[in-house]
């Protein structure tokens, strides 16, 4: 895909979130900012850097926990929300690849 056309389905997605019920926005709100802790703390669980320095074990050993924590209510977003999202693309997408120019 190009980056065109996923900025088109990304902008067609949010728009469905706003134009839903202020319960759903609300929600859409919290599994979004879980999703971006569980991305966050799933690399420094795996290593990688994250910032100027590699994370210690202390710190390593805080992002598991708070990723065990997240984890049922990221299951539940998953369920309400982004499998929605997925279906809109045939269901069982794990990767999309991005050619042509740089993503934003």
């Amino acid at each position: 895909l190009v980056p065109r056309v996923l900025e088109k389905v990304a902008m067609g997605v949010q728009g469905k979130f706003a134009a839903g019920s202020a319960v759903s926005k609300k929600l859409v709100g919290v599994f979004t900012a879980t999703g971006g802790m569980r991305s966050y703390h799933s690399k420094v669980v795996d290593g990688l850097v994250v910032g100027d320095t590699a994370p210690g074990r202390l710190t390593k050993l805080k992002s598991k926990v708070i990723l065990t924590t997240l984890a049922p209510v990221n299951a539940l977003g998953d369920k309400l929300v982004w499998s929605k999202v997925k279906d809109g693309f045939g269901g069982k997408i794990k990767v999309i690849i991005s050619g042509g120019s740089a993503l934003a």
